[in-house]
């Protein structure tokens, strides 16, 4: 907080931190604290879907994407933070621990595995927002990325659409990212 005060605006202090992102794919070794963060992250959590470790390795190995994401900065690590899941051309699951919220770090995520999958010839891509008691901040988070809605429902359930040729995959200079 002392430091966040010491800087002219947040972006310099964001930038003071040195983050490191790091995004992976889904390994053995880190299924336990995959499976935890999604059987547990409640506030950025855009579905709240749930998932055992069987889940998560049946999604691998029906040709979907678990990403994981790793923060640290130079207060130290924080380990794996986040997830998201890709399966059948949609955005399944995407969330992020409320440790590493409030330095846009959800949006670097975000964009730096839609780079990848477009490299990868993924041309569209969908996802969806449910809402719950406790998600009410991601409600229009991926409006704000470009994200463009398809319908709505009554329970206030967003299903989005996006055209990956055409989107916005630049991450801001606050962040390194590293991609194993």
């Amino acid at each position: 907080a002392q430091l966040e005060q010491s800087f002219g605006n947040y972006d310099d202090y964001l930038k003071s931190l040195d983050m490191v992102c790091e995004i992976g794919a889904f390994d053995a070794p880190h299924a336990e604290r995959i499976t935890q963060l999604i059987n547990k992250t409640n506030q950025f959590n855009l579905t709240t879907r749930r998932y055992s470790e069987a889940d998560i390795c049946r999604i691998e190995d029906g040709g979907g994407r678990v990403y994981t994401l790793s923060v640290r900065d130079r207060f130290g690590d924080s380990g794996i933070t986040g997830c998201l899941i890709v399966a059948d051309g949609t955005i399944d699951t995407l969330l992020l621990s409320c440790r590493i919220l409030g330095r846009g770090i959800e949006r670097a995520f975000l964009r730096t595995v839609l780079a990848l999958l477009r490299r990868e010839g993924v041309a569209t891509l969908s996802a969806c927002y449910l809402p719950t008691a406790k998600n009410g901040q991601t409600a229009r988070f991926y409006d704000r990325e470009g994200f463009t809605p398809v319908a709505r429902g009554a329970d206030g359930s967003v299903r989005y659409t996006l055209d990956l040729t055409a989107a916005d995959t630049a991450v801001d200079a606050c962040y390194t990212i590293e991609c194993e």
